[in-house]
Order: C-alpha cells, then sequence, then structure tokens
C-alpha cells in the first residue's frame, strides 16, 4: 500500500489531468459531448481501479470523492472554470446528478467489498466500460428508440451494454480475482443480465450508482 496522502494526492491530480486534456480535446476537435463525458467517466473509473492496491481503507477513497465533489461544485458555479474544464461533464444538454452518483458509488463499493477485488472491480469496470460503451453506440447507431421524450435509450445501446458487460465481468474474475473460467462465464453472464434492464431504466445519471450496486449483489448471489 501507498502513503495515503500520495496516493489521495496522485488520485486527484490525475484526474485533473484528464478532465484537463478532454477539455483541449474538446476545444480542439468539438467531439460530440457525449463522448467527452463518457471518456472522462471511463478514465475516472481506471484510476478508481487502483484504489484496492493504493489504500488499505476506506477513508482515503472517500476523502477523494468528497474532495473530488468539492471540485465539481465549484467548476459549476465558477463561469471561467465553468467555461475551461467544466464543459467536460456538462456539454451535454440534460439535466443529470450522474457525476455525483458516480464519486458515491466509489467508496460505497470500496467500503462493502472489504478488499473483496471480484467485489470492487467488476462493478467499478462494468459501470466504466459498459455504461460508456452504451451510450456511445446509442447515439452512433442507435435506431429502436424507447422510454420518454428527451429520455430516451436504444436497443442498440442496450444490447452493446450486455456484450461490455459480461467481457468486463470476464475479464475482471479471470485475470484481476483468477476466479476459474466456468464460474467466471457465469457470474459474469448474471452480472450483464441483471445490471442490462437497470441501465435501460434509470434516468438522470441514477445508473450510475444503481449499475455497481446491482453488479455488487449479482456477485453476492454466485
Amino acid at each position: 500500500m501507498a502513503d495515503p496522502f500520495t496516493g489521495i494526492l496522485v488520485a486527484l491530480c490525475a484526474g485533473l489531468g484528464l478532465m484537463a486534456a478532454l477539455a483541449v480535446l474538446r476545444r480542439l476537435y468539438a467531439p460530440h459531448p457525449e463522448l467527452v463525458r463518457k471518456l472522462f467517466h471511463c478514465g475516472i473509473g481506471m484510476i478508481a481501479l487502483s484504489f484496492p492496491w493504493l489504500f488499505g481503507s476506506v477513508w482515503p477513497v472517500l476523502a477523494i470523492s468528497v474532495t473530488a465533489f468539492a471540485i465539481l461544485c465549484g467548476l459549476r458555479q465558477h463561469t471561467m472554470l465553468r467555461e475551461r474544464l467544466g464543459s467536460v461533464l456538462d456539454g451535454v444538454d440534460r439535466r443529470s446528478w450522474g457525476d455525483f452518483y458516480y464519486l458515491t458509488a466509489i467508496p460505497l463499493l470500496f467500503w462493502v467489498a472489504e478488499g473483496d477485488l471480484a467485489l470492487y472491480s467488476v462493478p467499478i469496470l462494468v459501470l466504466a466500460v459498459a455504461d460508456a460503451g452504451a451510450a456511445l453506440v446509442g447515439i452512433r447507431f442507435g435506431r429502436l428508440r424507447y422510454g420518454p421524450a428527451g429520455l430516451q435509450k436504444s436497443v442498440e445501446g442496450s444490447v452493446a451494454f450486455f456484450a461490455l458487460a459480461f467481457i468486463s465481468a470476464v475479464l475482471s474474475l479471470a485475470l484481476i480475482a483468477e476466479s476459474d473460467p466456468a464460474h467466471a462465464v457465469a457470474a459474469a453472464a448474471v452480472v450483464a443480465a441483471l445490471t442490462t434492464p437497470v441501465e435501460a431504466v434509470a434516468r438522470r445519471g441514477l445508473d450510475n450508482l444503481l449499475i455497481p450496486v446491482t453488479a455488487y449483489l449479482a456477485l453476492s448471489m454466485v
């Protein structure tokens, strides 16, 4: 384990560096705002994935989330910072608390997993990879839409979510948690089957909390 204060500083700097890099990308190339947002979420998930190797208790993870929460609030309140960095998260034209749910999910998972790499890494990867991939597939290829106006999702995106959730869970269980192949496949199928409908119905960013919680509960049952 690293010194917790060093780990906290490294994680926060990595998050801010990621945000700054994506802000530059957005100004230079003007990609779809959802692409920038999901790249940020995916990057934060990769940073969070390192926490079991950096910290032996939950308080540094909670400190990171609280500090990040304060930074996001500051970005949304300060006009100049919002224009420079806040556009990474606020470029999408819809109201969402997804970023704050994301920051709640990470320390919650670290706490309830109690050092179990599978119970922590699988939900984080499903949230970081499958949720982001589903959104991008839905934007690019989504034709079959469902849900209320303004909050619609696509069948194509949901199919992509299932596939990416399954792959993320299998790889995490096989490589990180070192589960046997049969158990990894079976557990991944359960995780994907239960988290896909959650992603389909969750709105206003609540999927960033419900997806990892559902993945954790699914793994606890298999």
